[in-house]
């Protein structure tokens, strides 16, 4: 969704990866001490990027199944009867969510963020159920796709490479 100007209202962002590619190529600093069984019974991970001004949070769900979709809902004026209604309904969606964002506001309107384990087709039932709740709101519904992070590893292995030492070049 864009505003009059083309910004497209997006509080985070995202990225699917296998927990298998952060175990062998060490693309996720983790925790001392975290349990390696844990991460190898989930088959991916979904990381949230949540930017701000002062700092980025990054949050990881663990995960067994690649299906995630993400429902954007925008609002143009929100009230406590609305936070409410919509709170309590996601609340009881059957599949409970991976990650909501809460009401932010950004550029004069206020965003919802909502992830969750299934496809578009899920998305569009929690939408319809909020519609019937909240009215005047404009949504998005994306299918969050598998991304595949072998590329970075030829990066981080070339950025290890040591330069070429001051004593072994040759002096004019």
């Amino acid at each position: 969704m864009e505003d009059q100007n083309g910004a497209v209202h997006r509080l985070t962002r995202h990225l699917l990866w296998t927990s298998k590619e952060t175990l062998e190529q060490s693309l996720l600093p983790l925790p001392v001490g975290l349990n390696r069984e844990f991460i190898t019974k989930h088959k991916y991970i979904l990381g949230i990027f949540a930017p701000s001004k002062e700092f980025l949070k990054v949050t990881a769900y663990f995960l067994d199944s690649s299906e995630v979709a993400k429902v954007t809902f925008v609002f143009d004026k929100i009230d406590d009867d609305i936070v409410k209604r919509v709170s309590l309904v996601i609340k009881e969606v059957p599949k409970s969510p991976i990650h909501v964002s809460g009401f932010c506001m950004m550029r004069d309107k206020y965003v919802y963020e909502l992830y969750l384990k299934g496809t578009k087709a899920d998305a569009a039932k929690i939408v319809a159920v909020v519609q019937k709740h909240a009215s005047s709101f404009q949504t998005r519904i994306e299918e969050i796709r598998l991304k595949e992070l072998s590329g970075a590893r030829e990066a981080r292995v070339a950025g290890r490479a040591k330069p070429p030492s001051r004593a072994r070049q040759a002096k004019p």
